[in-house]
């Protein structure tokens, strides 16, 4: 079963530091590994100065994104394209090449790098209860809050998952 589309939570067991508290949307997941960005870091570069053509058309906040540890001197982006050719299963979302859309994106979100894994390292991640996989909503994606977005994605939840919500990372709070 493929878990494109879907959103990794990081669950209070992930301690990597490069993952503790984040939201990846996995764009590409199959036997031979998953591809995905961090959907709630973002950095305090302004887009207008990184990538300034496409500025107009950026979501709010304005800036450019973590979107994981492997090759950071990469610009990935999520567009919200009317003709995208590549859309992620229930998102108004496709990962694509800028140079590559027939018209201007509707929305626009850059990261800097992704998230990777190879053939089963991310099942195993799941099995270790690392992370939750969990439906995605066309508003995560684009949300003008990214730091809340874990907490909204998890009060979303029918299961224990949900009760994860209001986590910190200190557990004397908890």
């Amino acid at each position: 079963m493929s878990w494109s589309g879907h959103l990794l939570v990081a669950t209070p067991r992930l301690q990597d530091p490069r993952f503790v508290g984040t939201v990846v949307l996995l764009c590409h997941h199959s036997d031979d590994g998953a591809l995905g960005v961090v959907l709630n870091r973002p950095s305090d570069l302004a887009l207008a100065d990184a990538l300034p053509q496409w500025d107009a058309v950026v979501a709010a906040p304005r800036v450019v994104f973590f979107g994981g540890p492997v090759k950071p001197e990469v610009a990935v982006s999520l567009a919200d394209a009317e003709h995208s050719q590549d859309p992620i299963a229930g998102l108004n979302a496709g990962l694509t090449i800028l140079d590559d859309l027939a018209g201007p994106p509707n929305r626009l979100r850059i990261y800097s790098g992704y998230a990777g894994w190879g053939p089963g390292q991310l099942e195993e991640e799941v099995s270790e209860m690392s992370w939750w996989v969990l439906e995605a909503a066309d508003v995560d994606v684009f949300t003008g809050d990214p730091d809340g977005l874990r907490a909204r994605v998890l009060m979303r939840q029918r299961d224990e998952s949900g009760f994860f919500a209001h986590f910190t990372d200190e557990p004397t709070w908890n």
